[in-house]
């Protein structure tokens, strides 16, 4: 499988999601030399690499419909604002 980007619609605030398989070998050249961190998200059972070339903290989800949640979402966002993003 190849890389897809799905643009999530917001108006003024959309932005991409790239999804694939070994979509996060990708990253460094998907977000450009001016992003410093990142977070990158996933679910549980999926291998990420950890070694990227910037900073980044890795956030775990459950799988499937049970981890679509305003918990898992309030988890994520407490995690992002650590973060500094």
């Amino acid at each position: 499988m190849s890389l897809e980007t799905v643009v999530v619609n917001l108006g003024e605030r959309s932005y991409p999601v790239v999804v694939g398989h070994r979509a996060i070998a990708s990253l460094a050249d998907l977000i450009g030399p001016a992003v410093q961190r990142c977070a990158v998200v996933t679910q549980e059972g999926i291998p990420s690499d950890s070694s990227l070339p910037i900073e980044s903290q890795r956030f775990v989800i459950e799988r499937g419909e049970k981890a679509k949640t305003l918990a898992t979402i309030d988890s994520l966002s407490q995690g992002f604002a650590e973060m500094g993003l």
